[in-house]
């Protein structure tokens, strides 16, 4: 018994629709909860839609017998797909929030934490100033047409409706978390070095001078020498941009 015409005919646009809408949830920029919604919804639809009508959404898949059941199990997979797509990008564009994070660490700002309007968690002050200032190069750079492109590649390697190959998609995963790992130990790399220089300095002072108490002398230094490389660093973050946007152009191409 074939299935209904009804339903063969918004099946594509069913899986199109949920495999975007979930890789733009967990997206940064377009993922962030301080935007709306309605806003995302709307990016949601239009992508879809554009997508649509490029042909890519094409979808020749038997259903026959439980539809329901079957159309249930494909929307889920390609929700799973456009999570672990996602993800990937995420980890990578969070180099610049781990590198800020050592810094502001390494200033003492730790436990002075202020709310993320973009990610909606406790953060400091630095990180917020160079993940915002990150997202501002990166978009003036053309990074979401990238980010389009990773989705319009994944319509190509994982077709909707077909297998997906979930072990791929684990190994694009564990190769951007190490690539994370590796842009924001390059990003922070120039910090700690000024802070291991400023350690060495405190401690030859303090045997210099043992009477100097050094934990009290050394915040103002701190937060000085954090300011004056981050003042530096903001610059290098349109190269660390190229380097995302190199990374972004190579995943999924076998």
């Amino acid at each position: 018994m074939n299935a209904d015409p009804l339903i063969q005919l918004i099946l594509p646009y069913l899986l199109l629709l949920a495999r975007v809408s979930a890789f733009l949830m967990v997206l940064p920029i377009f993922g962030w909860q301080s935007l709306p919604m309605v806003v995302r919804a709307g990016m949601a639809l239009t992508l879809t839609l554009f997508f649509a009508m490029s042909g890519v959404g094409r979808v020749d898949v038997d259903i026959s017998g439980a539809a329901a059941l079957t159309m249930g199990l494909l929307t889920a997979r390609e929700i799973a797909c456009g999570l672990a797509l996602g993800l990937a990008v995420q980890f990578v564009f969070l180099a610049v929030q781990q590198a800020a994070n050592v810094m502001a660490l390494q200033m003492g700002f730790g436990d002075a934490g202020i709310i993320d309007p973009a990610m909606g968690e406790e953060t400091s002050a630095i990180t917020t100033l160079m993940e915002m200032s990150f997202a501002l190069l990166f978009l003036a750079a053309g990074g979401h047409c990238l980010l389009m492109q990773v989705l319009q590649r994944s319509l190509t390697a994982f077709p909707l409706g077909g297998p997906v190959d979930f072990g791929a998609l684990a190994e694009g995963l564990v190769q951007a978390g190490s690539t994370m790992l590796l842009l924001a130990l390059k990003l922070a790399g120039p910090v700690l070095a000024g802070f291991l220089l400023l350690s060495m300095v405190l401690g030859v002072l303090a045997r210099v001078m043992p009477e100097m108490n050094v934990l009290t002398e050394s915040f103002p230094l701190r937060v000085a020498l954090g300011l004056l490389m981050a003042s530096i660093t903001l610059p290098s973050l349109e190269r660390f941009g190229a380097d995302l946007g190199g990374w972004l152009n190579r995943f999924l191409i076998q």
